[in-house]
């Protein structure tokens, strides 16, 4: 079974959100729908590859999207592990932890360790 993130975890609306977090945190901006296996179609929604950083927008959780369905949460997962296995750290977000802030203190709390650990 392939897998490939669907354009809606990466619409507009979230793009713009991901890009105020960075800005607002002076970080680069992601790269969106970023392949990270040079053979399965695996993409991470955002990703800083120099970083082996990414995040997942995990939408329709409400109303039985595809991310809570059985057969494609264990691709998810299956995706996840092999990310963790190539040395990749990410966060998984719902619409809604973009839109009230948790995102934007997640990020912050991550990024903040980070330099902490470079001084």
């Amino acid at each position: 079974m392939t897998y490939t993130s669907s354009s809606a975890s990466t619409s507009p609306n979230y793009s713009r959100t991901i890009n105020l977090i960075c800005d607002r945190l002076g970080i680069e901006r992601p790269q969106a729908e970023f392949r990270f296996h040079p053979v399965r179609k695996f993409r991470f929604d955002y990703a800083w590859p120099s970083r082996r950083l990414y995040v997942e927008i995990e939408g329709g959780i409400w109303v039985r999207g595809r991310h809570v369905r059985p057969a494609t949460y264990e691709v998810d997962c299956e995706k996840y592990n092999l990310a963790t296995l190539m040395g990749w750290r990410g966060f998984r977000f719902t619409p809604a932890m973009l839109k009230d802030g948790r995102a934007l203190r997640t990020l912050a709390d991550y990024f903040r360790a980070e330099r902490l650990k470079e001084d």
